[in-house]
């Protein structure tokens, strides 16, 4: 069965990561952390970067060539390695109109 990411507060057919929801999605988008899972040293660099369970952040893009996903929470923009984005469950808020 595919895989189909959906707006809202509504749950996916399994637990998706970041990095899993992003492929399929048309960026810009607004998401919120769920959870963090994944090995501790990877879940507490991100928790010292300031992403916390329930926080919204916008996604707007991706580097090229399998590089890091481009994040902002608030004014700060950060780069996710994909092996951080995998650590991420999270929630698709919606698309952001450019």
């Amino acid at each position: 069965m595919p895989l189909l990411a959906k707006t809202g507060a509504e749950r996916y057919n399994r637990e998706m990561n970041l990095n899993e929801i992003l492929m399929q999605t048309r960026l810009p988008v607004q998401v919120e952390i769920e959870s963090l899972q994944g090995p501790e040293n990877l879940t507490d660099r991100l928790r010292e970067m300031g992403f916390f369970e329930g926080i919204e952040l916008e996604v707007s893009g991706r580097l090229p060539f399998g590089g890091p996903w481009i994040v902002q929470i608030g004014a700060t923009c950060f780069a996710l390695r994909e092996e951080e984005a995998r650590c991420a469950q999270i929630l698709l808020k919606g698309e952001k109109s450019r």
